[in-house]
């Protein structure tokens, strides 16, 4: 069954090497952690909702299509109000509209590799005159890959295989705490081949380095969700 295929991260993509063996074999094969306490990732994933729901005509976004929901915080309905004005002021000029509904919003089945990529992608868009742009929001985001070399950018596209196939798609990365949004263009049939290339070296090194008998503590215990029953802990 399609559950039970191992799952593949961003995270595990982009840091395989540097992370707990046990913690990352257990995460590839999707076993069941402790729920962690992400607040950014909480505010993330509304401000990405509602920007997808601000999108399902043909408009532009403005500011009364965010309203935070009543279980946030304080503290994170002010990061949510800062994130939504941000989104409007960085995307506002253009209408959009969703697309690549075929595209499940949290997993897809990796049928040539064997595994479920599990996690967000982005948001696809197009205008009225069939430009096509990928979405990539974030809270806080601080990393300094080019935009293409970027792991989120790379499972987005690969995520949305059919879509990204279909040409030319513009790419922009946004930060909506900081306020920047950087871009650029590329041929997603053009570089499938690269795209899929790069999927199988880094599940090739995920599969590596997973080793639940291996236990590594370090500065990733704290948020480890896996950390009840860990042997070097004891």
């Amino acid at each position: 069954m399609d559950d039970e295929l191992p799952r593949v991260t961003v995270r595990q993509l982009a840091r395989a090497e540097t992370t707990c063996p046990r913690r990352l074999e257990l995460d590839h094969l999707g076993n069941h952690a402790n729920r962690g306490a992400n607040r950014s990732y909480r505010v993330a994933s509304q401000i990405t909702a509602d920007a997808r729901l601000a999108h399902t005509r043909l408009t532009v976004p403005r500011i009364e299509h965010f309203v935070p929901t009543g279980d946030l915080f304080a503290e994170e309905r002010r990061v949510y109000e800062t994130a939504a004005s941000w989104y409007v002021a960085l995307f506002g000029d253009q209408p959009m509209v969703g697309a690549d509904d075929a595209t499940h919003d949290f997993e897809t089945i990796a049928v040539r590799t064997g595994v479920r990529l599990v996690g967000g992608a982005g948001l696809a868009l197009e205008s009225e005159t069939g430009e096509r742009e990928l979405r990539l929001l974030s809270i806080g985001d601080r990393s300094s890959e080019e935009l293409l070399d970027a792991p989120s950018v790379r499972f987005a596209l690969l995520r949305r295989a059919r879509w990204t196939r279909l040409g030319t798609v513009r790419i922009v990365r946004a930060d909506l705490l900081a306020g920047w949004a950087v871009d650029t263009e590329a041929d997603g049939n053009a570089i499938w081949d690269e795209l899929r290339d790069w999927l199988v070296e880094r599940i090739s090194v995920i599969r590596a380095h997973a080793d639940r008998r291996q236990p590594r503590t370090g500065w990733e215990c704290a948020r480890c969700p896996y950390i009840a029953g860990c042997a070097a802990l004891r």
